[in-house]
């Protein structure tokens, strides 16, 4: 929705970008995983005509948990067909790797970042994306952001990260949190949140993680940026 036809597209793609970047870093179990990358991931394939999509993690299984639903979705949903998305749906579906081609021309890809590889990012190379979902940002490694430099789009892409707020020394998404420009774009939420919290459910996770004052409860029920919490936890 955010086009302005007297603008050129490297314009109207930073308006774009204004609409659509956001790096929801919060607390677990509010559902980020499902509405960011399962629900985004199956919209950008019926509202966006004639582009690459990518939706990538940092390990295979992470990134299978989301490919499998997307691909279940669009094999199996009756939406798909009433929009004559395809015809034969099964046909158009590729799980390994994750890869589906729409009748109106939107190429979703899946990739695997493999940050315990030999090569971490490499897949990411040859990738023309305008739409980047991640899953689990905490975990993207150096290697691998450096390797994504020159993917995507020439003019860009919009960015749409997922995860924790467990911030690794030198990690990617620690720079892009400590950044001041994209406070705007940054999604913190507690588990507080949730429709079924209460003062039971929050004895419960204070008694789980530790206490209240615990650098686990603080990371995964509160949502606050705690640099190294999952080493120092496990």
């Amino acid at each position: 929705y955010a086009y302005d036809e007297r603008l050129d597209e490297r314009a109207n793609l930073q308006l774009r970008k204004g609409a659509g970047d956001i790096f929801n870093i919060s607390a677990r179990n509010i559902g980020k995983t499902f509405f960011g990358l399962v629900g985004d991931g199956v919209a950008s394939l019926l509202y966006y005509p004639g582009i690459e999509s990518c939706i990538a993690s940092f390990d295979e299984k992470h990134l299978k948990e989301i490919s499998e639903k997307i691909a279940n979705m669009v094999e199996q949903h009756k939406l798909f067909e009433m929009l004559h998305i395809t015809k034969g749906n099964k046909k158009t579906v590729g799980r390994q790797p994750h890869r589906i081609q729409t009748q109106h021309g939107h190429l979703q890809i899946g990739v695997n970042e493999q940050i315990y590889g030999k090569n971490p990012g490499v897949d990411f190379h040859g990738k023309h994306y305008q739409r980047f979902l991640y899953d689990e940002a905490s975990y993207m490694s150096k290697e691998g952001t450096e390797k994504r430099i020159d993917s995507g789009s020439s003019f860009g892409y919009i960015e749409r990260l997922f995860g924790i707020p467990d911030i690794r020394v030198g990690s990617h998404l620690g720079d892009i949190l400590r950044d001041p420009k994209n406070k705007p774009l940054i999604c913190r939420l507690p588990q507080y949140v949730r429709e079924d919290w209460d003062a039971k459910q929050k004895e419960k996770m204070v008694a789980q993680y530790g206490g209240e004052s615990s650098m686990a409860y603080k990371l995964n029920v509160i949502g606050d940026l705690v640099e190294g919490a999952e080493g120092k936890w496990d």
